[in-house]
């Protein structure tokens, strides 16, 4: 199966009559539009981008001919990071695993292309691929028309150098007494979004006796299938089965399966939800033990992540003392973190974090310090003023949120203007301003039924009109 064949089209052969289809995709969600002509790739004599540090990786940035072009002129994988500027994990990557020597050292044997989700230059990229989670990494071949490999979330630098050299080894026909060719195409269907094939072919993975030391990536991948898919029963009863096994590499993706748990709780019975919890929570819980231990493989991002699960998980058992204590560590964590941070971008990372955990605790005005400086010294940024705009809006100021908010929507574009625009829409609301309210609504409505396609959202949409529609008419 081909799941990257219709970028190919679009890139190699540049149809731009029509939207192309890739053979296998399930459904028309799958085409990308045409876009501007360019020369075909194979003309296009684009070397990488020039990096004022030649040991870092050379990104391509939202230039998806550029990258392919490269990809193509020295026969290299392409390495796609789907990421955005909100997303803090993917920022966390950027400054903790994807500059370090590891990586860098493999760097001249991949094409890198950074894709900003939320650009309208990057809609038919993102059309063609279910982006579930952020960030997602998808490696290509050369040629653009075989997925090689897909890591979705976090991970340390021994599991992305591994998932780079899986992806080098992918670009040849696999062995077939291994499970390599299984987890594959669980990948290519995921990235199609095609879920149950996908939960079908890791469950086969799972099963073949040479799955070796990827078991703990596979469970991540399907326990994430099994939520996509919304099936709540199996999902937590794998979380229950291999919560244990899932947390033999030490790392993040320990805390990622038993998230997944967690949320899959939600819409079980009662008595199988309490029982799971308490054992992602128990003293001798491995991924309790993960978050908990300094040694640890995880940044400060994921180790904050993991306290926040283990404390919503706490809060949901009604357990709100052992949550709290929970709270103030991870507060503790990334107030370290936010201070040693070596620029304004990096600390960034913790915005949302930071702004959550005091909301959590009640601490709101603790917040506002750390984070006034990262407004200040990132004045072109929207997502600093948008996290104090949130804040200060939970805190009950919202003469002062909705100021911060205006701030973030003059720099804030595609699909995250529609979540300020929601803030904004929340304030004037709080403030009682109903013709200010309406407007806002209004404006919502008007940007997400323009957002392109691989970018819209039919159900925020729709959520969108019925609160614009519940509204009180307007009066003359």
């Amino acid at each position: 199966m081909r799941v990257a064949s219709c970028v190919a089209l679009l890139l190699v052969s540049l149809l731009a009559a029509s939207g192309c289809k890739d053979a296998t995709a399930p459904t028309t969600a799958n085409k990308i539009k045409p876009v501007q002509p360019s020369p075909p790739p194979s003309t296009v004599k684009t070397p990488a981008p020039k990096t004022p540090n030649p040991g870092a990786i050379r990104w391509h940035k939202d230039d998806l001919f550029a990258a392919l072009a490269d990809a193509g002129a020295r026969d290299v994988p392409l390495v796609i990071d789907f990421w955005a500027p909100w997303c803090h994990t993917c920022l966390s990557m950027k400054h903790f695993v994807l500059d370090k020597p590891a990586i860098r050292a493999l760097s001249a044997r991949f094409s890198w292309l950074a894709i900003d989700t939320d650009k309208a230059v990057n809609a038919a990229a993102m059309g063609r691929f279910t982006i579930s989670a952020w960030p997602t990494f998808l490696v290509l071949s050369p040629d653009g028309e075989t997925l090689l490999g897909r890591l979705v979330g976090s991970a340390d630098v021994d599991a992305f150098v591994a998932f780079l050299k899986r992806a080098e080894s992918n670009r040849h026909a696999a062995k077939a007494e291994t499970a390599g060719p299984l987890v594959l195409a669980g990948d290519r269907a995921a990235a199609d979004g095609a879920w149950p094939d996908a939960i079908a072919s890791y469950r086969l993975a799972l099963d073949h006796k040479a799955l070796g030391d990827q078991r703990p990536d596979v469970l991540v991948a399907l326990i994430g299938a099994l939520y996509k898919a919304q099936d709540w029963d199996a999902c937590v009863a794998r979380a229950s089965k291999d919560m244990t096994a899932a947390a033999a590499a030490n790392n993040a993706k320990a805390l990622d399966f038993v998230a997944y748990g967690h949320y899959c709780a939600k819409n079980v019975s009662d008595a199988s939800a309490r029982a799971l919890r308490t054992r992602i929570v128990a003293v001798d819980s491995r991924a309790r033990a993960i978050a908990l231990d300094p040694t640890s493989k995880l940044t400060p991002d994921d180790r904050s992540d993991g306290l926040k699960i283990l404390r919503d998980v706490h809060d949901a058992l009604d357990e709100k003392a052992a949550g709290t204590e929970l709270a103030e560590a991870q507060r503790t964590l990334l107030e370290k973190a936010i201070r040693a941070a070596k620029s304004p971008q990096e600390a960034m990372t913790y915005n949302w974090p930071w702004v959550e955990v005091h909301h959590r605790l009640g601490r709101h005005k603790d917040a506002y310090p750390l984070l006034q400086q990262s407004v200040d010294a990132l004045p072109n940024a929207y997502d600093p003023p948008y996290r104090m705009a949130w804040l200060l809006h939970k805190a009950g100021k919202p003469d002062e949120a909705l100021k911060h908010a205006r701030q973030a929507l003059k720099h804030v574009y595609g699909p995250r203007k529609a979540r300020v625009l929601g803030l904004v829409a929340d304030i004037n609301k709080a403030t009682g301003d109903v013709a200010a309210e309406r407007e806002t609504r209004q404006a919502l409505v008007t940007h997400l039924k323009a957002l392109p396609r691989g970018q819209n959202n039919p159900k925020a949409l729709a959520a969108a009109v019925e609160a614009l529609g519940e509204m009180p008419p307007a009066t003359k």
